[in-house]
């Protein structure tokens, strides 16, 4: 039966009222607001704005008038309740009689006028309501206010923001005495005075005249306008009139509820243990505590944490939670700088945290407020570790970033501020994070691990300092209740509100509980939480039952979780079987089996019609009749997207739940964006965390300008039960038509299998566009094809060892043609063992064993096309499409006047520079037409190129040695000098690392490359095959005690064996882990020459160092070659996409601004170079009007697109390597390795258009380019 619920107030609590019950009842009462302002309720927090003309009244509504109308709430304004009948149950306004079987008191309070003559005169105002603000704006003149706690300043500053002359008069010797501290309250002063507000310290009026105001110092101020904001007082004269007990307010307890039955109180007007508040966050607390109440479903007792207080003055930053003033025994933590004005304090009692003040830098306002929620011991750290602001002495730069706000701070929420940073958007934003539970993001994933004893702590997703270390703000304990797209404003629990630019919705689920009568018992509990996990964990101490209602992956964790608590376990599922969405009948048979074998009591197709509560406990009761006798419940039914902020903003929501989004995860405004639980994408939810993390991924890449897209997820799953092991991922059930199943049963070892099959995938390129596997940054793909091949050769199928489809042969096996046919093109060997015109994998394949074998120059136009971009420009290539220039130190060696010459190189082309790992300089950001230049000043003072861009030796690393160390035994450096000129250059499937150690000390690390040296008394201990990268290996000891003369050879006979033997891509570590015979097999090939071959590896070790070149030495020596080194074959203009900005003094790479818009040329074809111009079976760059685009000499056809490359910022298309898949000509861009077709733009595999292809015609040997897409003409057409 639906019940009359009145409510004497229009404000802020009243509002909560009425949304919490809309939110829980929405059907339970008929509502009637009743307001004495004229006005719908609104924010008053933001009258200061209002005031101060930084907002318009509008924009404080808490909600528009149709929305009350949309829910079926009455609000009378402008109407007073002038009686209120407690056994009649009515209530007397000025215009009408209402009869309530509910009646709430929420009429606030009331300003506190001191007793001043003249204080009634009409130009003395109240701050208090809009009426208030309207009339003080009505006036003019000088004004004075009185009252220096936070309203009185904010008027103070809000109306000297509007240009008046503002005085503000304070009895106290400080202003905010209840907040600030004597050198904060001295601070805010200076603030006050600076902006003009002349400040008036213990003083007050004595008397007002129409034209001034006497203090009771004695003076007299020209006073054309009073503002009295001395505090406030409860409203409480309606309820004693009524006859309901008050005292300094009106008495209710723990429930909100009065003396009177049928009638509560909620927010300023009322007083609970004899206190009262004038703050908004408690009184919001007030109205979920009733609303929860009155909806049925009663929870604790109204308990207030403070939340601290913040200044609402545009300009000065300044928060105070906590205790203020110090007693003996206090300690006090200060820091003040004073460039800035940031000053912090900590007040220490009894070693517990008991009073926080911030001013100038609030971001760690939130943080501060939970640690003193938790009454932690204080660490005098925190003033630093926990608040990472630098003072402005020490050079720190501010700017205003514009806000990027994310309410939810779960697993997926923290993976995307992951990924923000990854993206440097914390650098563009400043981001504010609303988490509504009190601790950071954990790992829902292992929540039943947390009965097992494994901690809050341990869960925590949030590695060490991150919020402080990114300057991101994290506002835990914060539940947001409204968004304003309008205002751009969310607003939380306790009023306050932030100003959002970009907001990411990652609102997670909520626990689904089935409309079962007695569902809201004290004893009945979701889990969900680690409070929920909490409370359940409280009420199992004094129980010995516990039940489960639902059979699903999370309630047989909520099972095993009360198990583990010692109750006698039941499961209660509705389906016919456990886990009924995952798995198939038989599946779910032998589920059932080992969760009873657990002592789980298990009963399916079971639904529950009530749950009554006995004597002893509860009691399910079934539609069936039968009868479950229990102490607790848990319902683990299932969840529901949390979607009612979105739903409140007016965003488009799905049929049955969830925040629509689009493949960019953007939400119907393109502002906001929702990903996780919430989101609702082509018509799905996702109830998983992977999903969740794609979608976070594809948040932050849309959000920092990338082209990422989701396209739905893998929805695997896998229960984590002790001893009970589930995974089910894919089409399980075989629902796919034309799939077929196999199945596998091991009855004694209740072991079952299920495989469900389609048109299987048993190459690389298949592997990719069904998993996705690989295609990120590669470094998984040696590991996916080893997967791959170990699965299908399991499976009885031969497995080729092919290098792509061009080539019917093994890396091996392409050497040995190589070799032993002495080919020395790619167009000879693919003529004779290849087909096609070869691609990504090919080329560069047999590009690095062309030089292995005969170590030609790389850009000769046979060996050109062959060439990723590394080597093609010898650099490396960054993600903005600039290079890094990394000139050769052998052993780290390096004269002052090298040092010297870099340092000026780097400061004439605006390079950045760092240390690397392996004992040199890496010169960061060289445009590509910059780096002729750069290596002609390089060569010029001594250097020669590092080859740190090409699968070749890169460093051979070293300590001091005997030269310099007391310790060392040898000269370690003389050594790794030799052995890096002596491979310097070599060509290898994989890059190679080198150290030398000059005693067992081993500074350099050696036992972690893939040649290591160290030093003994007696010669050189050999190490090999270590890798310190992604897969670290100790390197195995090959030989001991060594000559210079002998290691030499044996490294000479190791590189080359290597060389040989190696698959593509394959490191020394993984070579030897795949050698058959392993470490001694390579010894006796090595060392005793098992094979014979050890003089023909030694010539082919000599042949490689006789015929040393530095490739920028020849380079700079040949015009040719030089012109391929520009961005435009048709202009100098440089790539702008390329940006930089400064940060920590040096140049760093900044996102580019956006692009400027194409301006094409006006006829339909323009010139654009010479057809010998473009290089044969390559790319170059060019311009179309100013746009930037790829021409491609593919055989006899030109071709042109875009130049830019997918999913990035760059602009390197046309430095990708061309070749075929499945004979279509296609580019793979250098960055990503995108297969993309010439003829049209679109991805080969997808089809998607990704680029432009533009129209190309050759005439007289000229290039010619239209200016319409091929496109648009095909659309035209």
């Amino acid at each position: 039966m639906t019940q009359r619920l009145v409510i004497i107030g229009n404000g802020m609590a009243a509002t909560r009222l009425v949304e919490a019950l809309l939110a829980q009842a929405p059907q339970a009462f008929t509502i009637t607001v009743v307001g004495e302002e004229p006005q719908h309720a609104y924010n008053r927090i933001q009258l200061s704005p209002v005031l101060g003309g930084e907002k318009r009244f509008a924009q404080t509504l808490l909600h528009p008038p149709e929305w009350y109308q949309r829910h079926g709430v009455t609000v009378l304004t402008g109407e007073a309740v002038i009686a209120v009948d407690a056994i009649a149950r009515t209530a007397t306004t000025t215009g009408r009689t209402l009869a309530w079987d509910a009646l709430v008191f929420a009429t606030g309070s009331v300003p506190f006028i001191p007793p001043i003559p003249g204080a009634d005169l009409p130009h003395v105002h109240a701050f208090r309501t809009i009426n208030d603000v309207d009339s003080i704006l009505h006036g003019c003149g000088p004004v004075a206010v009185l009252g220096g706690g936070v309203l009185g300043v904010e008027a103070a500053a809000a109306l000297r923001l509007k240009g008046d002359n503002v005085t503000l008069i304070h009895r106290g010797n400080r202003f905010m005495e209840q907040q600030l501290d004597e050198q904060a309250g001295e601070l805010l002063a200076e603030h006050l005075a600076a902006r003009g507000i002349d400040c008036v310290l213990s003083s007050g009026i004595d008397r007002i005249t129409p034209d001034d105001v006497t203090l009771t110092n004695g003076c007299v101020l020209s006073a054309t306008r009073v503002v009295i904001a001395t505090g406030v007082k409860p409203n409480t004269a309606l309820a004693q009139a009524s006859g309901v007990p008050c005292q300094r307010g009106i008495v209710v307890d723990g429930q909100l509820r009065t003396a009177v039955a049928g009638i509560s109180a909620i927010g300023e007007c009322c007083e609970v243990d004899g206190q009262t508040w004038g703050l908004v966050a408690p009184c919001l607390a007030h109205a979920e505590v009733l609303a929860a109440r009155l909806a049925g479903t009663p929870g604790a007792d109204f308990h207030w944490q403070d939340s601290g207080t913040r200044l609402k003055v545009t300009g000065i930053d300044l928060f105070s939670a906590g205790e203020v003033n110090a007693t003996a025994g206090d300690d006090l933590l200060r820091t003040f700088d004073p460039l800035s004005g940031h000053y912090r304090r900590l007040l220490i009692r009894n070693g517990r945290l008991q009073g926080g003040l911030l001013m100038g830098d609030c971001r760690s306002a939130a943080p501060l407020t939970d640690l003193l929620a938790q009454a932690a011991s204080a660490n005098p750290d925190w003033l630093f570790d926990r608040f990472d602001t630098q003072p402005a002495a020490a050079g720190q730069v501010t700017m205003t970033k514009p806000t990027l706000a994310v309410v939810g701070h779960g697993m997926v929420g923290h993976h995307f501020l992951e990924q923000c940073v990854s993206r440097n958007l914390h650098l563009d934003y400043q981001i504010v994070v609303f988490g509504e539970e009190r601790y950071a993001a954990y790992d829902r994933v292992h929540l039943s691990e947390y009965f097992a004893g494994r901690s809050a702590e341990s869960l925590s997703l949030v590695e060490g300092d991150f919020f402080a270390r990114h300057g991101i703000e994290l506002r835990l304990s914060q539940c947001v209740t409204a968004i304003d797209r309008d205002a751009r404003v969310i607003r939380t629990a306790s009023g306050h509100e932030t100003h959002w630019d970009k907001l990411v919705l990652a609102t997670g689920s909520y626990p689904f509980v089935p409309p079962v009568k007695g569902g809201d018992s004290a004893a009945c509990f979701v889990y969900r939480t680690l409070d929920d996990l909490d409370a359940i964990a409280a009420k199992a101490k004094h129980s010995r039952r516990g039940v489960v209602i639902g059979g699903g992956l999370l309630g047989l964790e909520a099972a095993n979780a009360l198990r583990q608590l010692g109750l006698e376990t039941h499961v209660v599922e509705f389906a016919p079987s456990l886990m009924a969405v995952q798995l198939d009948n038989a599946g779910a048979a032998i589920l059932r089996e080992k969760i009873e074998a657990l002592g789980v009591s298990v009963h399916t197709s079971k639904s529950t019609a009530e749950i009554d509560s006995t004597l002893q406990g509860l009691q399910l009761v079934f539609t069936d009749g039968e009868r479950l006798e229990t102490d607790m419940v848990v319902f683990s039914a299932g969840i529901r997207p949390q979607d009612a902020l979105a739903r409140g903003a007016g965003l488009r929501i799905g049929e049955r739940g969830g925040v629509c989004i689009d493949n960019h995860c953007l939400t119907s405004d393109a502002d906001v964006l929702a990903i996780g639980e919430c989101a609702l994408w082509d018509g799905r939810v996702f109830g998983l965390v992977a999903p969740g993390y794609q979608m976070a991924r594809v948040a932050a890449a849309q959000l920092a300008g990338e082209d990422a897209a989701f396209s739905g997820a893998d929805m695997s799953t896998k229960l984590k039960l002790l001893g009970v092991d589930v995974a089910s991922f894919g089409d399980a059930q075989g629902r796919t038509p034309g799939a077929q199943s196999y199945q596998w049963t091991h009855g004694p070892e209740q072991i079952y299998k299920k495989i469900v099959v389609s048109a299987g995938a048993t190459e690389m390129g298949a592997i990719k566009q069904c998993t996705k596997a690989a295609t990120g940054c590669g470094g998984c793909s040696a590991l996916v094809k080893q997967v791959m091949e170990f699965q299908l050769a399991a499976q009885g199928v031969e497995v080729k060892k092919d290098i792509c489809e061009h080539f019917a042969y093994s890396r091996q096996e392409i050497y040995h043609q190589v070799r032993v046919n002495r080919i020395h093109t790619f167009e000879q060997l693919i003529s004779r063992y290849g087909r096609g015109h070869g691609c990504e994998i090919c080329k560069p394949l047999v590009g690095s064993v062309l030089a292995s074998c005969w170590n030609e120059y790389l850009l000769k136009p046979a060996h050109l096309p062959l060439q990723d971009t590394n080597d093609r420009y010898f650099a490396n290539i960054q993600k903005d499409g600039s290079y890094s220039v990394v000139p050769r130190m052998a052993a780290g060696e390096v004269t002052p006047d090298g040092l010297i010459a870099i340092g000026e190189i780097a400061k004439r082309y605006q390079l950045y520079s760092k240390i690397t790992g392996g004992q040199r300089i890496d010169l960061f950001g060289a445009r590509l037409e910059q780096l002729p230049d750069i290596w002609r000043d390089l060569v010029a003072a001594g250097f020669e190129t590092g080859h740190a861009y090409g699968k070749s030796l890169r460093t051979v690393k070293s300590c001091v040695g005997s030269t310099w160390c007391r310790y060392g035994v040898q000269d370690s450096t003389g050594l790794a000098v030799t052995l890096e000129n002596r491979y310097k250059g070599l060509r290898a499937p994989h890059k190679i690392k080198m150290a030398v150690s000059g005693c067992t000390r081993e500074c350099a690390e050696a036992q972690g490359k893939d040649v290591g040296v160290i030093a003994t008394d007696k010669g050189w201990n050999l190490y090999v095959c270590g890798n310190g990268g992604m897969k670290p290996r100790h390197a195995d000891l090959f030989a001991s005690d060594l000559d210079d003369a002998t290691l030499i050879k044996f490294v000479d006979r190791f590189l080359m064996f290597y060389i040989r033997t190696a698959d593509r891509l394959q490191r020394t570590s993984t070579w030897m882990d795949n050698l058959e015979g392993g470490i001694d097999y390579l010894r006796e090939v090595v060392i005793h020459d098992s094979l014979g071959i050890g003089e023909e590896l030694e010539q082919e070790m000599a042949r490689i160092v006789e015929t040393y070149q530095c490739e920028w030495q020849t380079t700079l020596n040949d015009p040719q070659r030089l012109a391929l080194f520009r961005t435009s074959v048709n202009g100098d203009e440089p790539d702008e996409a390329v940006a930089r900005q400064m940060l920590r003094g040096q140049p760093q790479l900044a996102k580019p601004a956006a692009p400027a818009r194409a301006i094409l040329p006006t006829k339909p074809w323009q010139e654009v170079c010479q057809l010998e111009e473009i290089p044969e079976q390559a790319g170059i760059g060019a311009r179309l009007g100013n746009l930037q685009i790829a021409l491609f000499r593919f055989g006899q056809t030109i071709y042109a697109l875009d130049n830019h490359e997918p999913g990035s910022d760059a602009n390197v298309l046309s430095r990708g390597i061309l070749g075929d898949a499945g004979g279509e000509p296609v580019v793979i861009s250098p960055l990503y390795k995108q297969r993309i077709r010439l003829r049209d733009g679109r991805q080969y595999d997808s089809g998607e258009p990704v680029v432009r292809a533009w129209p190309v015609k050759v005439e007289a040997g000229k290039v010619w380019v239209g200016n319409q897409a091929l496109l648009l003409r095909a659309e035209a057409s």
